[in-house]
């Protein structure tokens, strides 16, 4: 048999198959959604890792589920607050030479949290009033970390601790007792 196929006998054409028609809508969405998410989310990342700095006076407040400290800083020091933790922040001087880590700690008391946050063995502790309070309340205990110049401490209203830890050179003393010296723990 030679000649042409009968009508019923071809085959249709076949269809293009339907993922190639939606495979670049996906990728276009795709695209378009990150870069949004990109464009939301990078700002307020940078933003987390930066440290902020102000030629005025300023009050910081830090704040836990329970608790809530303010520090004054003075004009020139900067402060970072790491991303998405209120109950923590790190101070620095103005000549960047000094930092201060700050954290809002609840249910521990002065002693247990130098303990806690010293990266090393401490030496004697000093203990002060910074208020006319009773003793036990609105107190620091400090202490320097042995072989460094390190000084770790806790300011306390129980059940509330604000503990730091100062990275200064001993002619830094001054200025960190000057920047405890405006520390408010509340509960």
């Amino acid at each position: 048999m030679t000649g042409p196929l009968p009508a019923d006998a071809a085959t249709p054409p076949r269809p293009r198959p339907r993922r190639r028609r939606v495979l670049p809508i996906v990728v276009i969405t795709v695209l378009v959604s990150l870069g949004l998410l990109a464009a939301l989310a990078i700002p307020v990342i940078v933003r987390g890792l930066t440290a902020t700095t102000s030629p005025h006076e300023r009050t910081i407040v830090l704040t836990s589920e329970t608790a809530t400290a303010t520090i004054v800083l003075p004009g020139g020091w900067s402060w970072l607050t790491p991303f998405g933790d209120e109950s923590r922040g790190v101070a620095g001087s103005p000549d960047r030479a000094m930092t201060v880590e700050f954290a809002l700690l609840s249910g521990t008391d002065a002693p247990a949290a130098l303990e806690q946050v010293a990266p090393g063995p401490l030496g004697p502790a000093s203990e002060e009033i910074l208020s006319d309070r009773p003793a036990g309340i609105e107190q620091i205990l400090h202490a320097r970390v042995l072989d460094q110049e390190i000084v770790v401490g806790a300011v306390t209203e129980a059940p509330v601790t604000l503990t730091f830890v100062s990275d200064p050179s001993p002619a830094y003393d001054a200025e960190l007792a000057d920047l405890l010296a405006t520390i408010e723990v509340r509960r």
